[in-house]
């Protein structure tokens, strides 16, 4: 089996990331009760049909700048979603149609 050093780095990584979600005491209980039930996940949790969209495309639906898009965030009206390999920032669409445009 042949591994490469970029592999097992992104797999340590996941491993990572799923040992903090793991940590959280709800998760652990939500799984304890999926499992009781006998439910797979893709049961319980819909999957999203939504789609992600870069600030770019953020700014021209709000027709807001780029430090209104901050302040949004800081605020806490959207919240980014670093997507994989890169971290690019996005946001998902609802959220975004979901603020009125400003006056």
């Amino acid at each position: 089996m042949d591994i490469n050093v970029e592999g097992l780095d992104q797999l340590v990584r996941k491993g990572q990331e799923l040992s903090t979600i793991l940590k959280n005491q709800d998760v652990l209980r939500f799984m304890e009760l999926a499992a009781q039930m006998g439910s797979t996940f893709s049961e319980i949790i819909p999957k999203r049909t939504d789609s992600l969209v870069f600030p770019s495309e953020v700014r021209s639906i709000l027709r807001i700048s780029n430090s209104t898009l901050k302040q949004y965030c800081r605020e806490g009206r959207l919240t980014p979603v670093l997507t994989p390999p890169r971290g690019k920032t996005k946001f998902w669409l609802s959220q975004v149609l979901a603020i009125p445009e400003k006056a």
